[in-house]
């Protein structure tokens, strides 16, 4: 399969570069900086450089585009590389509001071409094992999941400024702070969703106040779909690990790794009268390259876009519980045309609704009997509301094989069945 690299994102750039060393990739083009392209050179991995964006989108060649550009307009480089009817990953986060995930994932259900994110926490062998011992019950009924996750004290974007001109984009009510791209408060959800399921509330208080600053100390407590607490603490510090803890009615298991969860980790666990440890050395982009070629061949890959759609959503709830001092609860909706669909059909209802009554309501207000043509009116409305509610239930569903990233399986599906086999450390 030939590939395309928008950026010089370091993670967008490993993903390629692991996927050339299948041998069943080739990097085609690269609309990057001169230094990203040296940088290929010396890793073996020759490529062409493109002027523009729209030179690599419209290349009939390429068929798996990477999206790694600067945080500030990466999700308008996604818009566009989703319309251009080929494979895309993109790098996480796609932007700090969910926006522009529900577009992409809108158009993905149009085109039938894979959508990932570059999102690789479920994959990591040691997390594996703490949910392989919570799903067998070894721990017990899960009670409390706490983290403590270290940043650097001045963090700093990790993508390397674009050498090209921003792309024309929508306008955004504030400018995007680069210190959020690779921050862990955008990442730590994906581990907490993995281990006990969806959240469903954040109260979150921050250093600085109302305002959630990079750089300050954070602490984010809430409830998972499980009933499971959870508590994390993101601090900035010069060095130091992350911690993950699972405690359970029966026992604990622990998982300690390296900054961000890559290099040298352990997880322990006790329960009972077992004990246990296993060490690990650990990096993602060979497993990730494995789950991109599943998602290729049609399968449900371990990491799907509804998780980069919830990582955002549960980021934009900590923001707002940090402004307005209070607990945020998650309400989540389907993204798909269907949804938007019955949306669109209640609001409609609603408002016909409204028509009726303000129209009895001036009638009455006039001193005018309502008169048959008044009912005459409403039944052609009410007549149409049904034939679009009909219309709804009779459109089929997307079949679950259109797409790798089309079907999104919800959480305890074939999206964790894998998981749950025990990792074999290395």
């Amino acid at each position: 399969m030939q590939i395309g690299v928008s950026g010089d994102h370091p993670e967008a750039l490993a993903v390629a570069a692991a996927l050339v060393q299948t041998g069943r990739h080739r990097l085609t083009a690269a609309c990057c900086s001169p230094s990203t392209l040296e940088w290929l050179g010396r890793k073996g991995i020759p490529t062409v450089l493109v002027p523009d964006r729209d030179a690599l989108f419209s290349n009939p060649e390429i068929d798996l585009l990477i999206v790694g550009d600067g945080l500030a307009e990466r999700g308008d480089v996604l818009r566009r590389a989703v319309r251009s009817d080929k494979h895309v990953l993109c790098v996480h986060p796609t932007d700090l509001l969910p926006d522009v995930t529900y577009e992409a994932a809108l158009v993905q259900e149009d085109t039938r071409k894979m959508l990932l994110p570059i999102l690789w926490h479920r994959l990591h062998p040691g997390l594996k094992k703490l949910a392989q011992l919570t799903r067998s019950g070894s721990l017990g009924q899960m009670t409390l999941v706490e983290g403590e996750i270290t940043v650097p004290e001045t963090p700093a974007s990790s993508a390397l400024p674009s050498p090209l001109k921003p792309s024309k984009g929508r306008k955004r009510p504030e400018p995007v702070d680069l210190r959020w791209d690779g921050h862990p408060v955008l990442r730590v959800w994906e581990v907490l969703r993995f281990l006990a399921g969806e959240i469903t509330e954040v109260s979150a208080v921050g250093a600085a106040g109302e305002q959630l600053v990079p750089t300050d100390t954070l602490t984010v407590t809430g409830r998972c779909q499980n009933g499971c607490l959870f508590r994390i603490l993101i601090a900035p510090q010069p060095t130091g690990r992350d911690r993950v803890l699972i405690r359970g009615d029966k026992g604990e298991a622990v998982l300690t790794s390296e900054r961000g969860f890559l290099g040298a980790a352990e997880t322990t666990w006790r329960y009972e009268s077992e004990s246990g440890q296993v060490d690990w050395i650990w990096q993602p982009w060979p497993d990730f390259a494995e789950e991109v070629e599943k998602a290729l061949t049609g399968q449900i890959p371990a990491v799907t876009w509804l998780d980069e759609t919830r990582c955002l959503e549960v980021f934009d709830a900590v923001r707002q519980s940090v402004r307005r001092r209070r607990v945020i609860p998650l309400d989540y909706e389907e993204v798909s045309e269907g949804a938007n669909f019955k949306t669109v059909m209640i609001t409609l209802g609603c408002l016909t609704l409204l028509t009726v009554l303000v129209l009895c309501v001036v009638l009455l207000a006039l001193g005018q009997p309502l008169a048959p043509w008044a009912f005459y009116l409403l039944l052609p409305l009410l007549l149409i509301f049904l034939a679009l509610q009909v219309l709804g239930w009779a459109i089929p569903a997307a079949s679950p094989k259109a797409s790798a990233s089309g079907k999104q399986p919800l959480v305890g599906e074939s999206k964790v069945a894998d998981d749950d086999a025990e990792a074999k450390p290395n």
